[in-house]
């Protein structure tokens, strides 16, 4: 890809990381801190990061500002069929500065900074604007991603209004300026067919599973530094040279890299997710950093794909309470579906294969698995305790239980 394409990449990223920070940083009365940058995805420094800006805020009128002139822009782009996007990143250009600004990380296990080094966001921005069709469908999901960050705006302020039908001139979506329709029990967007529903919508923002996760940040080398102790550093979990690793329910592949550069060219990590898009971006990855050690495997929910008695070590990062949490916790038992898949994950192992699992610890907010409940469980398929305990990764509490299957 030439330069000025990446270029323009760099730049619609950004605004993509903005949308995200205006949708879950920007309601009224909020600021917005700044972070510090990250590391290349070869673990490698690079001096060449995005600086912060110097701005803090946005007051409410300039935000709207922005996603006015965001949504016109890309609204022209699309109409158009227009895929150069020279024309409007110049635009974008002059509110880059306060665009950054907004940026914060939605997801809990990271503090990254700003956004990506350079060369992660050159990687990750030739993906998402190499070609037409992926330059598309990243506007269209920009753009519903900006209105929905508007409508929870609106949502928000006249939740407490008693008449809630009184939309104000700027309440309407950013792509074509159609006004919200609000009663007393909802406020949508017509254009998306967004609603949020009063007095708690509990409405996820619209986005698929590779964008929430590349614009949470979890591809970048902070977010993958969080599991370097795991991974890496602890006798009982850490990962060797020339093992086979199972990245189960892998996402956009910020732990599959860290895991491949530890098998060495020897070794190889099976990547393993249901959503076909992040295993897509990972298969775009190895081409880019021209890696060999690292192949997708495209999954079910009752059937991990794995053939018995392959894999030296497997990891469950994220994905456990997913699967058996609420179900474990309050009835004692899982589906059988869930028993299936555990099954066939236990069978998948060597004879003293390790089974790491990296999930939430049970609080008041959140349903998770106890340690000595998961144990307990995990043993029913011949895994036998190795060790577990807590530890903060990013500043969120997590639970680490190891096992390792039982020699035939």
């Amino acid at each position: 890809m030439h330069w000025d394409r990446a270029r323009r990449g760099f730049l619609c990223l950004a605004l993509c990381g903005m949308a995200f920070g205006l949708v879950h940083c920007s309601r009224p009365g909020n600021s917005d801190p700044v972070g510090n940058g990250g590391l290349s995805a070869s673990s490698e420094p690079s001096s060449a990061v995005f600086a912060p800006p110097v701005v803090t805020s946005l007051s409410g009128t300039e935000l709207e500002n922005v996603c006015n002139q965001l949504g016109a822009q890309i609204a022209e782009v699309l109409d158009t069929r227009n895929f150069d996007l020279t024309a409007w990143t110049e635009q974008a250009e002059k509110l880059f500065p306060k665009l950054k600004v907004v940026w914060r990380m939605y997801a809990k296990c990271a503090t990254p900074g700003e956004i990506e080094t350079v060369p992660e966001a050159k990687m990750i921005y030739q993906y998402l604007f190499g070609d037409d069709t992926r330059t598309e469908a990243t506007l269209r999901r920009l753009a519903a991603l900006l209105c929905w960050g508007r409508l929870d705006r609106t949502w928000f302020l006249i939740r407490v209004r008693p008449n809630r039908d009184l939309i104000e001139p700027w309440m309407a979506c950013p792509l074509v300026a159609m006004p919200y329709v609000a009663d007393q029990h909802q406020v949508s967007c017509p254009m998306h067919g967004i609603s949020l529903t009063f007095p708690d919508h509990f409405a996820r923002p619209p986005l698929d599973e590779l964008s929430r996760q590349l614009f949470n940040g979890e591809f970048n080398g902070e977010y993958r530094r969080c599991m370097d102790d795991i991974l890496l550093k602890e006798p009982r979990s850490a990962i060797k040279i020339g093992e086979t690793v199972a990245d189960i329910g892998c996402g956009v592949g910020g732990n599959t890299l860290t895991m491949s550069q530890a098998v060495g060219l020897q070794g190889e990590v099976i990547a393993s997710d249901i959503d076909g898009d992040v295993l897509g971006f990972i298969d775009f990855f190895k081409e880019y950093y021209d890696i060999k050690n690292i192949s997708t495997l495209k999954v079910s929910d009752i059937d991990p794909g794995f053939k018995p008695n392959t894999i030296d070590r497997a990891f469950m990062i994220d994905l456990f309470n997913d699967l058996a949490g609420k179900e474990l916790v309050t009835k004692g038992k899982v589906n059988s579906r869930t028993e299936r898949y555990m099954q066939k994950v236990a069978e998948s192992l060597k004879a003293g294969g390790t089974f790491v699992v990296v999930d939430r610890q049970p609080s008041e907010a959140f349903t998770a698995v106890p340690a000595p409940l998961m144990i307990n469980y995990l043993s029913g398929f011949g895994l036998r305790e190795v060790s577990w305990y807590n530890t903060k990764l990013g500043g969120v509490d997590k639970l680490v239980v190891i096992m390792q299957k039982q020699s035939d």
